[in-house]
């Protein structure tokens, strides 16, 4: 379905460019974040043309530190 709407923008504008960045929020916990790291990482390898990125999302300020879930990221075990 994707593939259909971008090569049918590419007739009319030829370096237009489609990506999805995978998102979750961030109060979920962390058994939450660990499976959706999985899942985000999972997608990337499958549809690489199609995922960008991982991003935690909600307003900052009354939530918990990013610092609060650093181990869960694959990158810090």
């Amino acid at each position: 379905m994707y593939q259909k709407a971008v090569d049918e923008i590419r007739e009319i504008h030829r370096d237009f460019q489609l990506r999805f960045i995978f998102t979750r929020m961030k109060q979920n916990g962390s058994a939450a974040l660990t499976a959706d790291l999985r899942e985000a990482l999972r997608l990337r390898k499958k549809y690489p043309q199609w995922v960008a990125g991982f991003d935690l999302v909600g307003e900052e300020d009354p939530l918990p530190d990013l610092s609060t879930c650093v181990d869960e990221f694959p990158s810090n075990r």
